[in-house]
């Protein structure tokens, strides 16, 4: 059976990457400037500075796109490598829809790709 994505349910890597040249160096360990303020899934895009899901106001060098689940207060999390890693795009999340507009370009300019994989089967 077929599902479609749903913001309420935790991803994994696999929900987040469509693609990577070497799956070996797909992600990054990142320390956040501020801890992160609450639960946030795989496929968020996070702001380092703040610790919360990305607005328009965040900072390209600020941005990152979460691989595994954060708790509240937890100081590092797993984030997707740049350069080729494409990313599904249905799976991204910000602030609100408006933000998320404007972070996929910054995303792209970063080195991200995307795909429009809109549905997993499980």
């Amino acid at each position: 059976m077929t599902l479609f994505y749903d913001h309420n349910m935790d991803y994994c890597v696999a929900d987040v990457i469509a693609y990577a040249a070497d799956p070996l160096l797909q992600d990054n360990l990142v320390e956040l400037k501020t801890p992160a303020k609450d639960v946030f899934r795989a496929g968020s895009l996070i702001d380092s500075a703040t610790g919360e899901l990305a607005t328009e106001s965040t900072k390209s060098e600020d941005l990152f796109v979460l691989l595994e689940k954060t708790q509240p207060e937890q100081e590092t999390i797993s984030a997707a490598r740049p350069f080729g890693v494409e990313l599904k795009m249905n799976a991204m999340l910000a602030a609100d829809s408006t933000s998320l507009a404007t972070l996929l370009p910054m995303l792209q300019q970063q080195g991200f790709g995307f795909h429009t994989c809109g549905v997993f089967t499980s």
